[in-house]
């Protein structure tokens, strides 16, 4: 397994670190088994060579080189092709992007919130390449700078992007199902691991188990209990690729009954055992 197919679960991201950079890149072909990846950053990411055939929500989509995507904050999302590929990717603080706007911010909102596919459209449309090719060429030659207050001058520049991107689109408000099943989400990530039931997170959103498991999946494209599960495999193989724990305490860490019921799990969604995955994974 290659270093740039490696999933990252936890950017930890803070006030004091608001965004990630990640360059990926390799030649020649590659189809991936779906591999969920779901987390609670931002990620903008840019085609810069090659193609890519990604999954987001339920919906596949093909970029191009100079294409550009984006990801809401838990989204379930996965690469299942690639060609040449060569990707810069940021990984943003929706929390600390937000502080950047005087209003709400609500053509954002929308944005991240309409349908992967549309989004996608939207985004590398004749009228917002320019801006979205200007951002990138200003954010690379960021990173090849050089010199104190580097990292300001990024965040400042990812500030002012999606500032001009929310004045600029000028959307119409949508309903919101992400509304309605937030708390669900906001319940999985401060139980730190430990699992959540349908009933759970449907109380936490004031809805009917029935109501709740449909607005979900709706939304998301997978069931709840499938997006639970994958929320915490995720965050396992992370914890695997650090190295710090034995497999029966990232068992225990992740909310699996011992280390075999962990590795049943792990195996069906990785296809290979945590041992074997772990042994692939580049040191940290």
């Amino acid at each position: 397994m290659r270093k740039e197919n490696i999933q990252k679960f936890d950017f930890r991201l803070s006030p004091q670190k608001p965004f990630d950079i990640m360059l990926t890149g390799g030649s020649g072909f590659s189809a991936m088994p779906p591999l969920l990846d779901i987390h609670k950053a931002i990620h903008f990411g840019f085609l810069r060579r090659g193609t890519l055939q990604s999954l987001t929500r339920g919906q596949i989509h093909f970029l191009n080189s100079g294409d550009c995507y984006l990801i809401a904050p838990w989204e379930p999302h996965g690469v299942l092709k690639r060609e040449n590929a060569d990707i810069l990717l940021l990984s943003i603080s929706d929390e600390e992007l937000k502080r950047g706007f005087l209003d709400s911010g609500d053509s954002l909102r929308t944005l991240l919130q309409m349908a992967p596919e549309q989004r996608m459209r939207l985004l590398n449309a004749p009228e917002l390449r320019p801006r979205t090719e200007s951002f990138r060429h200003d954010f690379e030659a960021l990173m090849a700078a050089e010199g104190y207050g580097r990292t300001t001058r990024q965040w400042q520049r990812i500030r002012a992007f999606f500032i001009e991107l929310d004045s600029v689109l000028k959307l119409p408000s949508q309903p919101e199902p992400y509304r309605q099943v937030d708390k669900a989400l906001e319940l999985i990530y401060q139980r730190n691991g430990q699992p959540v039931s349908l009933e759970e997170a449907a109380a936490a959103c004031s809805l009917g188990k029935s109501r709740f498991r449909h607005l979900f999946k709706d939304y998301f494209g997978i069931p709840f209990g499938a997006y639970e599960l994958q929320y915490r495999l995720s965050g396992a193989a992370e914890s695997l690729a650090a190295r710090r724990l034995p497999l029966k305490e990232i068992a225990e860490q992740w909310g699996f009954f011992d280390a075999a019921h962990f590795s049943r799990y792990f195996r069906k969604y990785y296809g290979t055992s945590p041992g074997q995955y772990q042994k692939r994974v580049p040191h940290p």
